[in-house]
């Protein structure tokens, strides 16, 4: 199994001086993130969508091996709530395929309020499947009625992932419903033990390759985390 881990966004100066150099410039802070860890989840691309030519710049910055797990627009997850998306889908995929090899999961987290729809999540994954056939999709739910085997089994035979969250408020089962899997761990902090317990889970996986990403922070511990993640496995 392939590990890629990462932080939920890397341009963050308060990591200087504990991840970053003290006087690194800011449009050096990629290249310095992608020196140290195989993957990036993007954030921003939650609030706005996505513009080619950044994404193509970032492509650049970066080592082929490395990989961008980009947040669906909320737009998409969000205002539309997965329904009559298809332009938007399109429009994102376009743009997305700007980072070329580079570009990892697409990240549909959806929100807390919106209960199990599974005819709902079907269209929605018929919509992927005729605009953006290409991307790997992952879906993080936050409301505990999506944990049913109906969305289990239609995720998998969409080939999309099940997102397993970590936070304080829930935690998602771990279930695979395809070859590849997707983390977030979101608590504050993990102890050594916590990153074991999680390193020995993953692996019992049938997952040919997985993401796993921390919660950003300002005291940077986000990116050790990653990190001691890694050696654990």
């Amino acid at each position: 199994m392939r590990i890629l881990t990462g932080t939920s966004g890397f341009s963050y100066p308060a990591w200087k001086g504990s991840f970053y150099p003290e006087k690194l410039p800011a449009k050096k802070m990629l290249a310095s993130y992608a020196s140290q860890l195989l993957a990036v989840e993007i954030n921003n691309t939650f609030y706005r969508m996505p513009k080619s030519a950044e994404l193509a710049a970032w492509a650049e910055q970066t080592p082929e091996t490395f990989r961008f797990a980009l947040k669906a627009p909320r737009r998409i997850t969000h205002i539309r709530r997965l329904v009559d998306a298809q332009d938007d889908v399109a429009y994102f995929a376009q743009a997305s395929s700007a980072l070329g090899k580079r570009l990892g999961p697409v990240l549909f987290q959806l929100p807390p309020f919106l209960k199990c729809d599974v005819r709902r999540l079907q269209e929605f994954l018929d919509t992927l499947g005729g605009q953006a056939p290409e991307l790997a999709a992952a879906f993080e739910f936050r409301h505990e009625s999506w944990f049913v085997d109906e969305v289990f089994d239609a995720l998998a035979a969409r080939n999309a992932a099940l997102c397993v969250a970590d936070g304080d408020g829930l935690t998602t089962p771990l279930v695979a419903t395809t070859s590849w899997g997707y983390l977030r761990l979101r608590k504050e902090g993990y102890a050594a033990e916590d990153l074991a317990r999680w390193s020995a889970q993953t692996r019992t996986q049938p997952w040919s390759e997985t993401y796993v990403f921390f919660k950003h922070e300002d005291a940077g511990v986000g990116p050790g985390l990653a990190r001691a993640f890694l050696a654990a496995t």
